[in-house]
């Protein structure tokens, strides 16, 4: 008897270990004590097969609920636990860009949940519990921002599209190469979720990533050879057709476009906003 409950006790270990189970309690997010503007992006790893993927999502829940707009949660449904399993997991929440920072960054091969705190970490500590995320926020929203970003977004039910306009300001002198990208995000959708052993059929899925304007890395916002001054201004614009993607099924009003900036030498960003689509 002693022999079994050894070895069944391994075999849970190794299952578990897949799907990486955090212990509560779970960390509080801190008090800021001055913020200058910094918004932080806050990117969940799940998938709808993750048994302690509704675990991170309370911890972002939480976050959110205590810093509001200053913080900004993209969950990104990637690797194998985000796969379509009929009957039970028939929906598949993956995107092309997803997928591609999950393989760049190497998330889910270390166990999901994971996150990351504006992408900061160069070049090996970026993977973080859902646990440690409330006070890596808590300390990234003291940062001085070096870039402010204001973003005005004009839908056209006509033909589902968005045209949108973005003006980045420079807040320090910076000599790097910046790279912008514009993500759309839908709210509250119902589907399938496990949870433990138990699958949720009416789970809320939040902020969950839907498809990208430009591209898994975005475009060029400044070539890193000259000196971009402070108070200087970049203004962008695009136009995308929600048809493309066959996202005019999903609830407009529920869509959000997400801007960041970010170091193309170390991938950081530097600054994030979010928007309502309509």
């Amino acid at each position: 008897m002693k022999r079994f409950l050894f070895i069944f006790s391994i075999i849970s270990s190794l299952y578990l270990s897949s799907c990486n189970k955090i212990n509560e309690p779970y960390t509080l997010p801190i008090p800021v004590k001055d913020w200058y503007g910094k918004k932080i992006l806050l990117e969940d790893y799940t998938g709808h097969k993750c048994q302690n993927c509704p675990a991170a999502a309370a911890s972002a829940a939480n976050i959110k609920e205590q810093y509001g707009e200053k913080v900004i949660i993209l969950a990104v449904h990637a690797g194998y636990y985000a796969l379509p399993s009929p009957p039970n997991f028939p929906e598949d929440f993956t995107t092309s860009e997803g997928n591609a920072w999950d393989a760049y960054f190497g998330i889910s091969p270390n166990g999901l949940p994971k996150g990351m705190v504006d992408r900061k970490g160069y070049p090996m500590t970026r993977h973080l519990d859902h646990g440690e995320w409330a006070s890596k926020i808590g300390t990234a929203l003291s940062e001085i921002p070096e870039v402010e970003i204001s973003v005005k977004n004009t839908y056209n039910p006509s033909d589902s599209s968005i045209t949108g306009k973005i003006n980045f300001k420079f807040l320090k002198t910076i000599k790097k190469k910046l790279k912008y990208q514009v993500l759309i995000t839908e709210d509250s959708i119902i589907a399938p979720q496990l949870n433990a052993t138990t699958i949720i059929p009416n789970y809320l899925h939040r902020h969950m990533l839907r498809a990208s304007v430009n591209g898994p890395w975005g475009n060029d916002l400044t070539d890193g050879s000259t000196f971009n001054m402070i108070d200087t201004e970049i203004s962008k614009s695009y136009l995308y057709s929600l048809k493309a993607t066959e996202l005019v099924k999903y609830k407009i009003k529920d869509c959000k476009t997400i801007v960041f900036v970010y170091d193309d030498a170390t991938k950081e960003i530097l600054q994030a906003e979010e928007i309502h689509i309509n």
